[in-house]
């Protein structure tokens, strides 16, 4: 699904994964992702693993340093790089200052001096089609 940010930019949501300790014999790998962590700008990576004795599938990574995020949303911008941000952030809000020129999406409560605002917001079909259209326009 592609996500705006609050300042405007796109993402695509590759997943979610969740802190494990260490991988068990019963999982298999299916493919290792390298990401950058959002608020320590340190890469680290992801698993994507298979469970054999269920056949399920999901993602999970082994830094301690990020166990108490709560799990990860790892996404794309759009020079392809990859980032994992902590779930209780990626889906929290933002307060922004009175006078922000960014892109607000319905302000959830207001202030003498700013808005809390959600940082990123699912954009449906449509909401996509005319970003995209808007951004054609300035460009002819």
């Amino acid at each position: 699904m592609i996500y705006r940010h609050y300042k405007g930019s796109l993402y695509l949501v590759k997943g979610y994964a969740v802190y494990i300790e260490y991988i068990k014999d019963y999982e298999k790998i299916l493919g290792v992702l390298k990401v950058q962590h959002t608020e320590s700008n340190k890469e680290f990576a992801i698993y994507h693993l298979q469970d054999t004795k269920s056949g399920g599938t999901y993602y999970a990574y082994l830094e301690d340093e990020y166990k108490q995020d709560g799990g990860v949303v790892f996404y794309y911008d759009t020079y392809s790089k990859l980032w994992a941000r902590p779930q209780p952030m990626f889906s929290g809000q933002v307060f922004v200052e009175e006078g922000f020129d960014g892109l607000l999406y319905e302000a959830e409560s207001n202030s003498e001096h700013g808005f809390f605002v959600q940082r990123f917001v699912p954009l449906d079909n449509e909401r996509l089609f005319m970003i995209i259209a808007s951004e054609m326009r300035k460009k002819i």
